[in-house]
């Protein structure tokens, strides 16, 4: 039985998503609050979390924050904004997907389900497959770094898929919804302008790392690719 956490202000989603989830035969434990939830994260063994964004002290976005530090365990944003630059940053701080306020419980389990038989998926991958070494770029998905030049890169969840994808086949150019399809999984619904902010940021990440890099190339009106090394 896959144990999912539930983290609202509001008691009544609480009870809402608690016994929609308990339906489909999940077991679920909920927090009030953010240090509640990280408590109960350090606690439990978490399969997900589904993660209000707007609670008030600590809220969605510093609980995210303080998780990812340890656990790359799947997280579900709950969010009464539909703004399409919060979902971004959602995605961007490793968040696997996101639910907008007010939602069916058709919507929720079915999100719930999709993320984690992504997570399912890429477990059962051969361990073979774990590391990534081309020129300086040594990439270990196990334990989810990125070393380049003997720097670590940190990357979110959905960064570091956007890295792989083009670090496994250099030169490559993919378009835009192949690496929206790598980083966050075809049931997620987003936007070209996701993986512009994406590399964007890997940029940034980079460029701290090693400043003379320069390898993520934009093709235009296609998408994205790693220069080869020569």
């Amino acid at each position: 039985m896959k144990t999912i956490m539930v983290v609202d202000d509001n008691r009544e989603i609480l009870d809402v998503v608690d016994y929609a989830l308990r339906k489909e035969g999940f077991e679920v434990v909920c927090a009030e609050d953010g240090k509640a939830a990280i408590d109960l994260c350090n606690a439990k063994s978490l399969n997900l979390i589904l993660l209000d964004i707007s609670m008030p002290g600590m809220d969605g976005r510093d609980v995210m924050k303080t998780i990812r530090k340890t656990s790359q365990v799947p997280v579900i944003f709950l969010t009464a904004l539909s703004d399409e630059v919060e979902r971004i940053l959602g995605l961007e701080m490793g968040a696997d997907d996101y639910i907008v306020k007010p939602f069916s419980h058709r919507e929720l389990v079915a999100r719930v389900k999709a993320v984690l038989r992504r997570a399912s998926s890429a477990a059962l991958e051969s361990p073979a497959d774990d590391l990534v070494v081309y020129g300086p770029f040594i990439l270990d998905r196990a334990r989810f770094h990125l070393h380049f030049n003997e720097k670590k890169v940190i990357f979110s969840k959905a960064e570091f898929k956007i890295v792989e994808t083009m670090l496994r086949q250099p030169g490559r150019v993919f378009s835009r919804n192949q690496l929206l399809d790598s980083a966050l999984g075809f049931d997620s619904i987003s936007t070209d302008r996701t993986i512009d902010t994406h590399m964007k940021r890997i940029r940034q990440k980079m460029k701290e790392a090693a400043p003379e890099f320069d390898g993520f190339e934009t093709v235009r009106g296609i998408g994205y690719r790693l220069r080869e090394i020569a």
